[in-house]
This record gives C-alpha cells, sequence and structure tokens, in this order.
C-alpha cells in the first residue's frame, strides 16, 4: 500500500464544471496523485459521490446521515451510520468489518483483500 506523506493538491467539486455524480473530480484527483483506483478507498455520504467514486473505479465507504438514509449505495464496500471511535463503535449496515469496531488501517486494508475483490460483501449488523 502506497503512503503519502503529504498532499499538496487539493481537488474538490467547485474546481470542476462537472458535479458529482460525474467522477471527474475523483479522475483529476487520482491523476494529481499518480494514484490507481485500485491503491484508494473514498469516504462519501450521498448516493451521488457514491456513483461517482465507482465510475472513476474507486471503492467506497458510506456513511449514512438523516438525509441520505434511504439513498441506493449499491456497489459500495461498506455502508455505516459513522465512522466512530473505538470505544464507540459503528454500526454496519452493509459491508465486512474485517473485526474492525471503527474506520481504522485494520478495515481499510481488508477492503483491499481477495474478500473484496471478488465482490464477495454480506450484510452484517454490528
Amino acid at each position: 500500500m502506497k503512503q503519502l506523506t503529504g498532499l499538496n493538491q487539493l481537488s474538490h467539486v467547485t474546481m470542476l464544471l462537472r458535479k458529482k455524480p460525474d467522477p471527474a473530480v475523483y479522475i483529476q484527483t487520482l491523476s494529481k496523485l499518480d494514484l490507481s483506483p485500485r491503491e484508494c478507498i473514498v469516504i462519501e455520504n450521498t448516493q451521488n459521490g457514491n456513483l461517482a467514486a465507482l465510475d472513476a473505479g474507486l471503492k467506497t465507504i458510506i456513511t449514512t446521515h438523516y438525509f441520505t438514509t434511504d439513498d441506493n449505495v449499491d456497489g459500495a464496500s461498506l455502508v455505516l451510520d459513522q465512522l466512530r471511535e473505538p470505544d464507540q463503535p459503528f454500526q454496519a449496515n452493509k459491508g465486512i468489518t474485517c473485526g474492525s469496531r471503527c474506520v481504522n488501517l485494520q478495515l481499510l486494508q481488508g477492503i483491499f483483500t481477495e474478500e473484496y475483490a471478488h465482490n464477495s460483501i454480506k450484510t452484517t449488523g454490528v
């Protein structure tokens, strides 16, 4: 896994003419960072954000909130109520938590395992 030590470039949708669900913001960011989609995970909180990331070839973790609870986030690797802290575990609505109780390095690395590569995602209630 590539480690980025300092990011001097930031991309956001206000820099582009096309907004999410268009994947342009993710494609531009990957290009600036010289990364492939297979090296990254996106944390999003909306259906349009999920669609944009997936269309750019990225894996996603979705955090839901009051306005997005019913969004269609098919294709997401994991759908959570929040990122949380170790002493306050998240509630997983979809996906494999890899034994994690919060979003941490163990969970992010687990998303890249063969289990995810073969799209064998199961629903979990944690």
